[in-house]
Parts: C-alpha cells; structure tokens; sequence
C-alpha cells in the first residue's frame, strides 16, 4: 500500500529531495524540472507551491542549516574530546538516515566547486566546526585556521566523516532504514575522524 505523505511531512519530503538534486548538481546546474521530477510535483505545481528557483533554494538551505542547529544544540554541552566526536557523528547520522538530501547538502558546502552553492550555505560549515572543534586564539583568521597544519588536518577528518555518512546514507537510502546501518555507520564516521584534536594542541578561547 502505497503511503501518502500530507502536511509537514510532504514539505520535509519535498525540501530533502531538491536539497539532494541541489547538493549533486549545483545552484545553476538545476533546474525546477529536474527538482519536480524527484518530487513527484509538476513544475507548474513547485513553482505554484516555491514561486521560483531561487526561493526554492532559499527554503531548502535554511532547512538545512535548521538541521545543523539542532545537531550543534545536542552537542554543545558535551566536553571536547573523543566524547564530544561520538556523540556528533552518531546525531549527524540520525538526521542523516531521517534527511539524507540536507546531509549531502552538508557535503557539498565542505566540498562543492559550484560557488553559488558555497556561499548560500556557508554558514553550515561554521556549523559545522563548531561541531567538533572549539575556537582557537593561536589564528586570526578563518583563511589562517584553515592553513595552520594541525586544524587543517582535524578539518580533513571532519570532512571525510560528513562524507562517510553522507555516502553510506545517500547508497542505502532506497533500501528504508536498516537498524543495523546506523552504528556501523557512526562507526565508520569516527574511524575517519580517528582520536586526533585540534584543541589538544592549539590553545582554545
């Protein structure tokens, strides 16, 4: 029997499929046609519903930013450390089986080329680090915490995390949910993220 999603429901459905159609093809690179096709709408229908592209865009980032919050609101008590990393990998991978398109939307802010995609949702990456790692006094710039070897290299393993989980969801995703996916896939995310921290060597705030 086939279920009919209404409401809510339907909205949150619709706004993770175009955020995965986004977060594969770019801003510019997708078109209201390629979205309503994922979404079961006509294009008619989801500019009708979205009133343009753009809109459309602007509704599945905030989303998707929403969703980064909630996740740095579960974890922002938790101490820094191999804990703390625990505890995000396994949130992030609950919202991930749940939204898979807004965790490949993740991805793609950490990874994608497409500029106008990076700076619409630039404010996840912060997110993001924020997430794993506390603010540093030893850089005075993002552009210099990005190139300081020992963050540089905490944030390639944040990075290959996010993509682990993303990947592993995104493969999986037509199969429904699996329980035992979701600890093997935490799993896989903290092997990537290994036992290393910045803050264990650069003084925090």
């Amino acid at each position: 029997m086939t279920v009919r999603l209404r409401g809510e429901a339907l909205e949150a459905a619709t706004l993770d499929a175009a955020a995965m159609v986004f977060a594969a093809r770019g801003f510019s690179a997708t078109s209201v046609q390629a979205i309503a096709d994922v979404t079961g709408y006509s294009k008619t229908g989801l500019l009708s519903r979205y009133g343009s592209k753009d809109l459309l865009f602007s509704t599945v980032t905030a989303r998707s930013k929403d969703l980064t919050a909630e996740v740095l609101q579960q974890v922002e008590d938790s101490s820094w450390g191999d804990a703390r990393d625990d505890l995000a990998v396994t949130v992030f991978t609950d919202m991930a089986l749940a939204n898979p398109g807004s965790m490949a939307l993740l991805l793609a802010a950490l990874t994608s080329t497409d500029d106008e995609l990076r700076s619409a949702i630039s404010p996840i990456v912060s997110m993001i680090w924020q997430i794993f790692d506390p603010p540093t006094v030893d850089v005075n710039t993002v552009e210099m915490a990005a190139l300081h070897p020992d963050v540089f290299a905490r944030r390639l393993r944040i990075t290959a995390a996010i993509g682990v989980i993303a990947t592993i969801v995104t493969a999986t995703r037509a199969a429904n949910f699996i329980p035992q996916l979701q600890p093997l896939i935490v799993s896989a995310a903290r092997n990537a993220l290994e036992s290393s921290h910045t803050h264990e060597r650069i003084a925090p705030v």
